[in-house]
């Protein structure tokens, strides 16, 4: 099963630790540990975020010791995006700007972008949007440059995101479909899953809720296929929002208590990983969701 294929990834990142640890090879440890913490921050593992920032931060501690530009910039920014998901702006920032720099000095054009794609987050998430267009605009040429198709995707998905965020939809649109033409190309399933949510929120502001819902339903099962708790929180959002719609056009009790409890099993998850971001969007979705169906 997916959830035991990652109990074992995550068994045999720490036995490979330990033993880089134990055989003195600090490149192997550093190496193990950021993986370790990736699989906590993409997967939702025990501990949550907390979990994954303890581990980079070991992870940082080792890298530093070897001096190597682009490691401690991979492992900063990593900091940096958990941080964002922790609704830690301000904390994010100084990481951010070692990374952007280290990635300069390495002539390192995809830690560059990497690096603009959490900067361009905190404009998002602090409802800059016209400053995270402008980063994540940047961004994208600099990943279409390096070559680097994953994160070309990913730039597209939250360019996508920012102009449904604006009411652009003919633009988000454009954006998400090529977004979600990538990450299937490309194998991101974790990105595919946040695009997916976004077609969703697209379909729905068209007014077209059965094909919202029907996409909405496909990132969930995405979501639980990979055993990811973040994607999981995100696709149980999209449809309770999608469903709080239908409540309404349909006048349906029924729905309104299962978007209801959608909202509620993703307030549980994001509590759990600590991702004070998405839990604050959710919140406010559910508190709409609340006021709308009230008369329902």
């Amino acid at each position: 099963s997916s959830a035991a294929s990652d109990v074992y990834k995550r068994q045999a990142l720490l036995r490979a630790a330990d033993l880089s640890r134990r055989a003195a090879d600090a490149r192997g440890s550093g190496d193990a540990l950021t993986e370790l913490a990736r699989v906590h921050w993409l997967e939702g593992g025990e501990g949550g975020y907390a979990e994954a920032l303890r581990l980079l931060e070991e992870a940082l501690e080792v890298r530093r010791g070897l001096g190597s530009a682009r490691a401690i910039a991979e492992a900063l920014g990593l900091i940096a995006n958990i941080r964002i998901q922790r609704g830690d702006f301000e904390g994010a920032r100084a990481p951010l700007e070692e990374a952007s720099a280290l990635a300069r000095e390495a002539f390192d054009l995809a830690g560059e972008a990497r690096a603009l794609m959490a900067l361009g987050a905190i404009a998002y998430f602090g409802g800059d949007y016209d400053r995270a267009l402008e980063v994540w605009k940047d961004g994208l040429r600099a990943a279409e440059i390096a070559g680097e198709r994953e994160l070309v995707g990913a730039f597209l998905n939250n360019l996508g995101e920012t102009r449904l965020s604006r009411g652009e939809l003919d633009h988000a649109a454009a954006a998400l479909l090529e977004a979600r033409e990538i990450t299937t190309e490309t194998g991101d399933l974790r990105t595919l899953a946040d695009v997916l949510k976004n077609l969703s929120a697209l379909y729905a502001q068209r007014g077209d809720l059965m094909r919202a819902q029907a996409i909405a339903d496909e990132a969930l099962a995405l979501a639980t296929a990979m055993n990811a708790r973040p994607s999981l929180g995100s696709a149980l959002r999209a449809r309770a929002e999608v469903r709080s719609l239908r409540a309404i056009a349909e006048a349906s009790p029924e729905l309104a208590r299962a978007a209801e409890a959608d909202f509620a099993q993703a307030i549980a998850i994001f509590t759990d990983l600590g991702d004070n971001a998405e839990l604050a969007r959710t919140q406010v979705s559910l508190g709409n969701h609340q006021r709308l169906a009230a008369g329902v």
